[in-house]
């Protein structure tokens, strides 16, 4: 995974193909528990982004609360130079 500077962390993110934006968001406790999901055929015409949230994974720490999650991925996307994108979520990513 690659990281990026965000709100004063590192946080760990990958990007696989090209098409419309999917952000995958985990829940709790397992930084790659939608990677199986993301990595399906019927995503394959998609641009599928994959991070790890704050405290979770790869990525620094503290967790933090919601907002400082949505804060994270706007600042993600922002970096990627997405405008939009689809969100795909599980738990408290969903």
């Amino acid at each position: 995974m690659k990281t990026t500077n965000v709100n004063g962390i590192e946080l760990a993110y990958d990007v696989q193909g090209e098409g419309e934006p999917v952000l995958f968001i985990h829940g709790a406790i397992f930084a790659d528990f939608l990677r199986p999901l993301a990595e399906q055929p019927a995503f394959s015409r998609f641009q599928r982004i994959r991070y790890h949230r704050r405290g979770y994974g790869e990525s620094a720490g503290p967790a933090g609360g919601f907002d400082m999650q949505a804060a994270d991925i706007v600042a993600l996307l922002v970096h990627l130079e997405v405008d939009r994108a689809h969100l795909v979520g599980h738990s408290e990513g969903a």
